[in-house]
């Protein structure tokens, strides 16, 4: 029923979806991905049992070596993906040093701890004037906590254009759509 090419291809997801630690652990319970009996996982989670305690059961995941998981198990667990910086830190915060792969990582997050990345709008590439916008409306708001954020963008917008060429700035319009990312330090 499907085009000759299509059988072939293999799905990919189209977005990848933030979890924490409940819902891993759902996955792995739902999918008899835990070592040992399922029964006892149960009721372990089971929010119903008398000694239930969340942090129990995720410090007895944890504490799991993961070769003791079965083979499906150890497949879920290799298919969280989980950005090194925040592995990285946890494993700092762990007071347990990192492995190897990670240990760039945790070096380049302890040297940029201090540096706020510069916020730019998803999607087009950003604009030369980019970076500069994103200074200006932070240094803005510091020294005018008071101002409209269509102020402060207005107001870096108009500073920018002193520095740069008409097509190198972005639209204040962008800037305005920008400036929780821009005055979070987050990276757009």
């Amino acid at each position: 029923m499907h085009p000759p090419a299509e059988p072939g291809l293999k799905p990919r997801p189209k977005e990848l979806y933030g979890v924490n630690r409940g819902t891993v652990a759902s996955v792995l319970l739902t999918t008899d991905a835990l070592p040992g009996d399922r029964a006892d996982w149960e009721r372990v989670f089971d929010i119903g049992e008398p000694d239930y305690r969340q942090d129990n059961a995720f410090s007895a995941l944890v504490a799991i070596p993961f070769r003791d998981f079965p083979e499906h198990g150890r497949q879920e667990l290799e298919a969280i993906i989980a950005p090194k910086a925040k592995l990285a830190l946890w494993f700092e915060q762990c007071g347990q040093p990192p492995p190897a792969f990670l240990a760039r990582a945790a070096e380049t997050r302890r040297g940029s701890e201090m540096e706020v990345p510069e916020a730019r709008p998803s999607g087009r590439p950003q604009k030369p004037a980019w970076p500069r916008i994103a200074q200006l409306v932070r240094q803005l708001a510091s020294e005018h906590p008071h101002w409209q954020k269509k102020r402060l963008a207005f107001e870096a917008w108009s500073r920018a254009r002193e520095e740069f060429s008409e097509h190198e700035l972005p639209s204040v319009a962008t800037i305005q759509r920008s400036m929780v990312e821009i005055l979070d330090g987050g990276s757009g």
